[in-house]
């Protein structure tokens, strides 16, 4: 093949079956390679995939996405009507929304977009599972971020992807409201609050009769005081936007090498212990 003044050739690599110039997948997550290869130089190209299929209206998925990482599903609308999506995602997270009619979208095809920074958003607290060591998966309280916004979809089969743009494994989650009275507010509410008897109740970041304008963010989310550059948090509050619970760990993961445990990370095998 020549492409920009060179020959180049397609090259299989190793662990992976092509057919027709696409690889071949026996499970959902797909890992698609090609290999380029001119003057003993080969260049990679990788589209990582993680697809669950359809998800009922109402019904909240879940999914742990790893970095550079498409999670794929679907959404069908019998009817024009305009939802609402509730996303969480983790403090630090870095996540693309896509949305397109008929078919997957991709970084520069879609419908509608949100990116979203865990860091900038809402910090909730729920219960959720966490892997214990010793004890398999427990129901604990984790903090999580929370993002809000409405688009109104035509009929048709509609696809979703949440791309996570971090370096680490993220566990994003999502379900989708329907909203039956958005059209009596102004300007929809421009998809950043309710409509209610005729009145926007703006989500949270947003502010205006409309909810057009962006709020200035709370400092150290309201649980700690600003001095001198940095946050000083109340007791019971820890990170540097008083934002996680003391007993939890400001990394829930522990950079994945251990388990948090009160507050603290246990490292397995030869890491030293230390606090997140």
């Amino acid at each position: 093949m020549h492409l920009f003044g060179l020959n180049w050739q397609l090259q299989e690599t190793e662990g992976y079956a092509f057919e027709n110039g696409q690889v071949k997948s026996d499970g959902t997550a797909t890992n698609a390679v090609t290999a380029l290869t001119t003057e003993n130089r080969v260049y990679f190209q990788e589209n990582n995939t993680i697809d669950t299929g359809e998800v009922d209206v109402g019904r909240r998925a879940v999914q742990d996405v790893p970095p550079g990482t498409f999670w794929r599903s679907q959404l069908f609308i019998d009817q024009p009507q305009s939802l609402k999506f509730n996303i969480s995602v983790q403090r630090g997270a870095l996540v693309g929304v896509y949305g397109r009619k008929g078919l997957p979208p991709t970084h520069t095809q879609y419908d509608f977009v949100e990116l979203l920074d865990g860091s900038r958003l809402i910090a909730k607290e729920k219960r959720g599972l966490v892997e214990v060591e010793g004890a398999g998966r427990k129901s604990r309280a984790v903090n999580v971020h929370e993002a809000e916004f409405i688009r109104y979809l035509d009929s048709g089969t509609w696809h979703l992807a949440f791309y996570n743009d971090g370096k680490n494994t993220e566990q994003v989650s999502y379900n989708t409201i329907i909203i039956d009275t958005l059209t009596e507010c102004p300007h929809n509410c421009h998809g950043n609050g309710d409509c209610r008897s005729g009145t926007c109740h703006c989500f949270p970041g947003f502010l205006g009769p409309d909810c057009s304008r962006a709020a200035c963010p709370v400092l150290c989310s309201g649980n700690g005081q600003y001095s001198r550059g940095r946050c000083l948090c109340y007791s019971g509050w820890k990170g540097t936007e008083c934002d996680v619970p003391s007993n939890q760990c400001i990394d829930i993961h522990c950079s994945g090498h251990g388990i948090c445990i009160m507050g603290t990370c246990n490292c397995k095998h030869r890491l030293q212990r230390r606090q997140l």
